[in-house]
């Protein structure tokens, strides 16, 4: 429901995220109307944003809201990161996962994961994982995927991360 957000509501949220996290950048607005409304601020910057992030952005979004006539029922306000269910959608994400495991969801519903190599208007550029098999140490394939064939870029999750670590005891 984007074009409930008048332009310059977008603008004033825009130049609070950019004044508390500088380093940030707005990803999204998303209002939805209903018996609970609720407006999602999501914001994200490369390196992650942090709880005390989006409370300063809330804080500062607050005087703002309420002068805002457009806005003229009770609604929750929530000012997170995007999350791992959302879809990449801003440039400055992409880049942020470039070199970094992703999930790819093409339009026909099937799903493949892959480390996103780089973004262009036309396609992604993907190592794909090959399907599951028997044997080890398959390598990647690289892939051009046209934008047209996806309907969706999401952060990956990996646990393999963590059994690799070595500790100190």
């Amino acid at each position: 429901m984007k074009n409930l957000i008048s332009s310059t509501l977008r603008e004033s949220i825009e130049l609070i995220v950019q004044t508390e996290l500088p380093e940030g950048f707005l990803v999204d607005i998303l209002l939805s109307r209903g018996p609970q409304s609720l407006l999602e601020i999501l914001v994200d910057t490369e390196q992650g944003v942090c709880l005390e992030d989006c409370v300063r952005i809330s804080r500062a979004l607050n005087p703002i809201l309420e002068q805002d006539l457009t806005l003229d029922f009770p609604y929750n306000l929530i000012v997170s990161s995007p999350g791992l269910d959302r879809p990449l959608s801003h440039e400055r994400q992409f880049k942020r996962y470039t070199d970094k495991l992703v999930e790819v969801k093409y339009i026909d519903g099937n799903k493949n994961t892959g480390i996103l190599r780089k973004m262009t208007p036309e396609s992604y550029y993907i190592s794909l994982t090959p399907p599951k098999s028997n044997k080890k140490n398959i390598n990647p394939i690289d892939t051009v995927i046209p934008k047209e064939q996806v309907s969706g870029i999401y952060p990956g999750i990996s646990f393999k991360e963590n059994y690799d670590r070595k500790t100190n005891d």
